[in-house]
């Protein structure tokens, strides 16, 4: 399995694409990642896109389940995102 530390990913960009009942969710966003006393991590993805009234934004997160820790690769271009992430399986 993977193994990344707090200061690898938090913070970092990712283009990532998820499949949500809706539909499938493509995004540039961040990881924002916590550190329980343990050293085990959380892992957020967070997105922020415009809103409908000026200057409005609307973020939203999405928990990574510890299994799709081992998806997360360096992106094969720095220019659009850190890392990449596709995930197939529905995450709602």
């Amino acid at each position: 399995m993977k193994s990344f530390t707090k200061a690898d990913i938090d913070r970092k960009t990712v283009e990532f694409q998820i499949r949500l009942r809706s539909g499938v969710l493509k995004r540039i966003a961040e990881f924002w990642v916590r550190e329980n006393p343990g050293g085990e991590l959380s892992i957020d993805i967070m997105t922020t896109v415009p809103g409908n009234r000026r200057g409005e934004r609307i973020q939203n997160i999405y928990n990574l389940p510890l299994a799709y820790v081992e998806r997360i690769a360096t992106h094969p271009d720095p220019s659009v995102a850190d890392f990449r992430l596709v995930i197939l399986g529905c995450m709602e």
